[in-house]
């Protein structure tokens, strides 16, 4: 009986002695997975605080997506130009001020089409018409608040216009500049033409000198033939 006590006695303290470490492990991996719950959950929350600051191609309509591209294509061309980069114009009043511009803008047509979304939503579920008419009016304030976007972009792209003709300019002066850094060199070649008219010239003057001589030879040569003719006639002459 003292025997069967003492092998169920050594049984529980095996148990316990596995179940110990094994309680521990489980409550390590609780801690973790609870750890990893609410580092999920910041995230989770940084992430929704983020979306607010972020304007997706899908939360704009199409005429919203379009006028964003526009602003943008305006901005890139005043970035990419030459005066600007060599800070022709306000370089830095650019860089500062346009990520701000976008910024407006983009959140402008956000707000813009969530509303318009939901004004197509109600046009769609009702033919009532007073709420037909409330939703003509709520189409010209959309209509004049997508204007009001607008009007930004143009001016942008006005802005973007003008940097691009001064581009043009600044090219031409460019090529002015490197075409009168040769100009000694060009100066040097007029001055050779002047010189080899000068040489054609005296040259020609030699030609009519020495066509004089051989026109005068000639005339000589005919008369020394016809003397020679005179003083030696031919054999057989009478």
């Amino acid at each position: 009986m003292e025997r069967k006590l003492q092998e169920v006695a050594d049984l529980v303290h095996a148990l316990l002695a596995l179940w110990l470490p094994a309680a521990g492990l489980m409550a390590v991996v609780c801690a973790v997975l609870v750890a990893d719950r609410a580092l999920f959950n910041r995230q989770l929350r940084r992430i929704t605080a983020a979306q607010q600051h972020l304007v997706r191609p899908e939360d704009l309509t199409v005429d919203a997506q379009v006028l964003l591209a526009r602003a943008q294509r305006a901005m890139t061309v005043v970035l990419d130009s030459k005066v600007h980069r060599e800070q022709w114009i306000d370089a830095q009043r650019n860089e500062v001020a346009f990520p701000r511009q976008e910024w407006a803008i983009a959140q402008g047509l956000r707000d813009y089409s969530r509303v318009a979304r939901k004004g197509q939503r109600a046009e769609q579920e009702t033919d009532n018409a007073l709420v037909a008419e409330l939703l003509a009016s709520r189409r010209q304030v959309l209509a004049t608040s997508l204007y009001g976007i607008e009007r930004r972009v143009m001016a942008l792209e006005a802005y973007a216009a003008q940097v691009a003709e001064a581009d043009a300019r600044f090219a031409e002066v460019r090529e002015i500049e490197r075409l009168a850094a040769g100009g000694d060199e060009l100066l040097g070649l007029l001055a050779r033409t002047a010189a080899d008219d000068l040489a054609v010239a005296e040259i020609d003057a030699l030609t009519g000198e020495a066509a004089v001589v051989a026109s005068t030879f000639s005339k000589a040569l005919e008369s020394a033939k016809q003397a020679a003719a005179v003083a030696l006639p031919l054999p057989g002459a009478e």
